[in-house]
């Protein structure tokens, strides 16, 4: 029996140890708990009681002591043990230490200078250039109090985020010189370095990528519908993109291009690019698969299974099946109020009539009858996120903003949306 060992996991994620059971595989999950710790490496919000209560989850939960040398100690004592196939992660932040937690093992994983590159979008932004490649113009500020100076360098609009973050955290459109100054006095976010560059026009879409013995394979790709009055927030993932003969070869020649330059060799990864009038300009590389209900969207309209690919990737490579013609799409949204404010009393009980109009293959929302509502600030803000499936993706779509707009009905506020 193949045994997987998982380092940390997003709540999405989660659905990974049920496809390795039926696959026939030994899961083992690992997670960091240390305080302050990045929440995307403690299980995805769930405690470890729950992590192993769950009928799904993996065979085993085991709490490391610490990072670094404590948890790759942690990795090889565990595979001492009971040897391990296949080091792996679903989460963000933990893709750097699933990585190096496999080459001190002598498991399949990527060339460690590759995945570091991939992981810091500076390092990433400063290998296109070295190769040649399309890129957007760009920056670095090595402190916050720098970014004015860089930002005015670069030139107005621009964009500033962290050199490592995930879902929008810490990112921001810097309109002039007064923005830029509001961010340098900021103190929220993710440390630096920072990364400024040039606000580039153009619809958001993200390549998802499969890696095998260094070939990189597309295997779809998402239009990333963003809010009408602030781009950096992401309202709905529609796949697949209903892009023309043109632009799927742009974007397959986008991927081969940014894979070959950044030497990743196996995994899968989600690319987020921006399509511009020169092409496909790269937003960011996520050294990691496809996140929130996107795996559900993926397996509904494919017919396979995100999670037994990356699986596969690592264990038996020369096995994977590459998705056929997708049928009929999907589009995985959330549910984000546009501003701060308070529920009605009745806003739980209508949101369920709402939701019962519609055939969700995920649904869930935090909402409370009277309670609170928080504003969406970044992608990991929303208050819900849903995921369906139409005919077509123009179908999907069309019920998603049915569903939104009756949304902003029931809570009597204005909600993100395209």
């Amino acid at each position: 029996m193949p045994n997987l060992l998982f380092l940390g996991s997003n709540s999405a994620g989660i659905r990974a140890f049920a496809t390795a059971r039926r696959l026939g595989h030994r899961s083992t999950l690992v997670v960091p708990l240390l305080p302050g710790s990045d929440p995307f490496m403690l299980g995805g919000g769930w405690s470890v009681e729950e992590l192993r209560r769950l009928p799904d989850g993996p065979d085993e939960v085991v709490e490391a002591p610490g990072l670094d040398d404590d948890l790759y100690q942690l990795a090889a004592d565990l595979h001492a043990r009971t040897p391990f196939d296949a080091v792996l992660t679903t989460a963000d932040e933990a893709a750097e230490y699933a990585n190096e937690a496999a080459l001190r093992l002598g498991l399949p994983a990527n060339d460690r200078t590759a995945m570091h590159t991939a992981c810091f979008k500076h390092l990433c932004r400063a290998r296109l250039d070295e190769a040649g490649l399309p890129n957007a113009r760009t920056a670095v500020a090595r402190t916050r109090s720098a970014v004015p100076q860089v930002a005015a360098g670069i030139g107005f609009p621009c964009v500033v985020k962290p050199a490592r973050s995930s879902g929008k955290e810490g990112v921001a459109i810097l309109a002039g010189p007064s923005d830029a100054l509001g961010y340098a006095g900021g103190s929220d976010g993710p440390a630096g370095p920072w990364l400024i560059e040039e606000y580039l026009n153009g619809e958001l879409y993200s390549a998802e990528v499969l890696c095998l013995d260094g070939t990189a394979h597309l295997l779809g790709v998402t239009h990333r519908r963003r809010d009408a009055l602030n781009p950096l927030l992401e309202a709905a993932a529609v796949f697949p993109a209903e892009l023309d003969a043109d632009q799927h070869a742009a974007v397959r020649l986008f991927v081969t291009e940014l894979f070959g330059a950044l030497r990743l060799s196996v995994g899968v990864f989600h690319v987020e690019y921006i399509h511009t009038a020169r092409g496909p300009i790269l937003v960011e590389v996520n050294a990691r698969m496809m996140g929130g209900s996107a795996p559900l969207s993926f397996l509904r309209v494919t017919g396979t299974d995100p999670y037994e690919l990356l699986i596969d990737a690592l264990l038996s490579p020369a096995s994977v099946r590459l998705p056929d013609v997708a049928t009929g799409g999907s589009v995985a949204f959330v549910l984000g109020a546009r501003r701060a404010g308070s529920a009605p009393a009745d806003a739980e009980q209508g949101l369920a009539r709402l939701a019962g109009r519609f055939d969700f293959l995920h649904q869930r929302h935090s909402i409370r009858n009277g309670e609170p509502i928080r504003g969406m600030v970044s992608n990991v803000t929303a208050v819900g996120g849903y995921c369906n499936y139409a005919e077509s993706s123009a179908a999907a779509f069309a019920a998603y903003l049915e569903f939104t707009r009756g949304a902003e009905q029931v809570l009597g506020m204005p909600l993100v949306s395209p």
